[in-house]
C-alpha cells in the first residue's frame, strides 16, 4: 500500500477528514518551499500535493490550445526550472 493509501486509510479508520493543502514547488521562490512544507505538517497537514510551475496558462486560454501552444508551455516551464534551480528544490523535497 502506498503511503498516501496508508494515510487514507488511517483516516477513514478513525472517521476523521483529511487536510490535503497544495503548493507550488518554487513559489514565491524557491527558497520558501521546505518552510511551507514544514509549516504546513505543523499546520497538520495529513498529505501535501506539491506541484510545479507551468507559466503562461494564464494566456494559454486566450488562444486556441494545440501543439504550438502546449510545446509553448512546456518551454516556459522548462526555462522557469532551469532558472529558479527547480531541479535541486525537487530532490529535496522529495525527500521530505
Amino acid at each position: 500500500m502506498s503511503k498516501i493509501a496508508t494515510v487514507f486509510a488511517e483516516l477513514k479508520a478513525q472517521g476523521r477528514k483529511g487536510l490535503v493543502p497544495f503548493i507550488t514547488a518554487g513559489d514565491p521562490e524557491p527558497g520558501l518551499t521546505l518552510d511551507l512544507l514544514h509549516a504546513l505538517v505543523r499546520g497538520g497537514a495529513d498529505v501535501i500535493e506539491l506541484g510545479m510551475h507551468h507559466c503562461l496558462l494564464g494566456l494559454v486560454s486566450l488562444f486556441r490550445w494545440d501543439d504550438n501552444i502546449a510545446f509553448i508551455v512546456s518551454m516556459c516551464a522548462v526555462n522557469l526550472c532551469i532558472v529558479n534551480d527547480m531541479a535541486r528544490l525537487w530532490s529535496r523535497c522529495f525527500n521530505f
